[in-house]
């Protein structure tokens, strides 16, 4: 990967200790070497500069201390280290494996391009996958409404951000949100692709699976820079209904989601090699079928068990497929390491 003329810079601002940074340092470590790495830890917590140091990975900017913020951290972070390519990762996310170089390369062959963007998939604080980011999808118009990209899988180009005058750092649940719209507006070009690019974490005391009178004061200004008060107003209530049916039950039909469910990544998130994964469904039937590469499966009642030849390492991946007949009622419930 070394020819490749572009770096991704990668911000991590940490603002708590996560028992899933080490993984998450882990991710970053499997990648090629196309990357820039910043570390901002306004933790105070010890855990975090000692998983560092153990991660065995080089930061080429480190700063312990307080901060004004999440997007001033990530903004810091940008500022403090050379690269063309600009993303950020949360402290307890994870990119899949070899994904930097992938999207390096394809900065380097499309000079035009300003902004690449995929799908997640999601875990709960203990590591088991739920299912994949609901609603991302290419964008459109419908991103003044609403945010139809994940940001641990987002990367865009330096030169674009600064020519919109960069991350707003006075924003403290929207600023991705704000930025892609701000990308949009100024007519950037935005690829989509229906690839998996990380893993985004939703568990209680998350930023992203909390929903604070702030977040939402946050989105009604964001909505109003497009819309009247009242269909800002429906939007935020929007957000809220969406919130309480997907991050509260998040649950996918097979049935209807057979195509997205195909061929996904579940990482390994714990910090040790793994052997077995347990995928659970509800309300199977003799019509779900599970397959997944270089894997033993046996199967009892909503389960399937995945045995594995050779141990999975932490930060690597393995791809499931789950298929049902169109009128199945089955419904996938969650994966987990064994």
């Amino acid at each position: 990967m070394a020819h490749l003329k572009e770096k991704i810079v990668i911000a991590m601002p940490i603002g708590h200790w996560s028992p899933l940074f080490k993984a998450s340092l882990t991710s970053i470590r499997r990648q090629p070497d196309v990357y820039a790495l910043a570390i901002m830890d306004a933790s105070n917590d010890p855990r975090v500069k000692a998983d560092v140091q153990a991660s065995g990975l080089t930061p080429d900017y480190w700063r312990m201390g307080p901060d004004a913020g999440q997007a001033a951290a990530i903004a810091e972070g940008w500022r403090s280290c050379d690269g063309s390519v600009l993303a950020w990762l949360n402290g307890d996310d994870m990119l899949v494996p070899h994904v930097l170089g992938r999207v390096a390369e394809r900065f380097s062959k499309d000079p035009g391009l300003d902004v690449l963007h995929g799908h997640s998939t999601i875990s709960d604080a203990s590591g088991n996958y739920l299912g994949l980011h609901p609603e991302v999808r290419s964008v459109d118009d419908f991103l003044l409404r609403s945010n139809v990209i994940s940001q641990p899988s987002c990367f865009m180009r330096r030169e674009a951000l600064d020519h919109i005058g960069g991350l707003d750092e006075s924003l403290h649940y929207t600023m991705d949100w704000d930025v892609w719209a701000r990308l949009y507006r100024a007519g950037r070009t935005f690829v989509y692709t229906d690839k998996v690019l990380s893993n985004v974490t939703w568990a209680t005391g998350t930023k992203t699976a909390s929903l604070p009178w702030q977040r939402l004061v946050e989105i009604y200004h964001l909505l109003r820079r497009s819309h009247p008060p009242y269909p800002a107003s429906k939007g935020v209530l929007g957000v809220l209904l969406h919130h309480l049916a997907f991050y509260m039950r998040n649950k996918t039909s097979l049935a209807t989601a057979a195509a997205r469910i195909s061929d996904v990544p579940i990482l390994n998130l714990s910090n040790s090699d793994r052997s077995s994964l347990l995928v659970q469904i509800k309300n199977g039937d003799e019509s779900v079928h599970c397959a997944c590469e270089n894997a033993r499966i046996g199967a009892e009642r909503d389960t399937f068990f995945l045995d594995f030849a050779k141990p999975v390492a932490p930060g690597a991946a393995v791809r499931i497929t789950l298929q049902t007949d169109a009128d199945s009622r089955a419904v996938f419930d969650k994966a987990s390491w064994g």
